[in-house]
């Protein structure tokens, strides 16, 4: 058994029976049977891992599961598309940016129009970047630095989610022009995809 001193998201996948935790220790997503809580899988398509505690440039990190695939972000500024049960790649990661070092983190899913939202949360700005779960390819990005009617995001940004009831994924910006707290209802941002 492998003592795990940096870890990041964890997702159940309830339909499959699995947990998928992204280990930065081993570089590794590993797959638990939420019946038997057994491990059966630590999968290692090419994961950054950590290199001392900087977890800005570490991977893997956020995790979900779509319909058919395993979807991790990693660092440095990555996306990996997986097969769930064998945890081999489907495509070669995909990029969120071609010069940020830091890690593509946190996930959502749009299962009408098949997008896959990762936001790049330690970079500054930070930024959202949709991509085709269909196609595997970048559909759009928006960064959240206040231009073009995004809010200036001065500390990151956090977890997005896709909202059924009106097919609009939300991000919640914490800080907005270096106000924690103050702008929280007018710092939530959408975006129609």
């Amino acid at each position: 058994s492998e003592k795990i001193s940096s870890f990041d998201i964890g997702w159940v996948d309830a339909a499959r029976h699995r947990y998928f935790i992204a280990n930065r220790t081993s570089k590794a997503v590993i797959a638990v049977d939420t019946g038997s809580n057994l491990v059966v899988g630590n999968f290692k398509p090419g994961f950054k891992g950590i290199i001392g505690t900087d977890n800005d440039t570490a991977g893997p990190d956020g995790v979900l599961t779509t319909e058919n695939e395993l979807w991790v972000g990693d660092a440095p500024s990555q996306v990996w598309a997986l097969n769930p049960t064998t945890g081999a790649a489907i495509v070669p990661a995909i990029k969120t940016s071609a010069t940020s070092p830091n890690r593509a983190d946190e996930l959502c899913y749009d299962p009408t129009h098949k997008i896959v939202a990762i936001v790049n949360n330690a970079d500054a700005p930070p930024f959202i970047t949709f991509i085709s779960s269909v196609t595997h390819t970048v559909l759009g990005q928006v960064t959240f630095d206040g231009t073009g009617g995004t809010p200036n995001a001065t500390d990151g940004a956090e977890q997005c989610q896709w909202n059924p009831r009106d097919g609009n994924i939300y991000l919640s910006i914490p800080e907005v022009n270096g106000q924690f707290g103050k702008q929280i209802g007018r710092a939530s941002c959408r975006e129609r995809v």
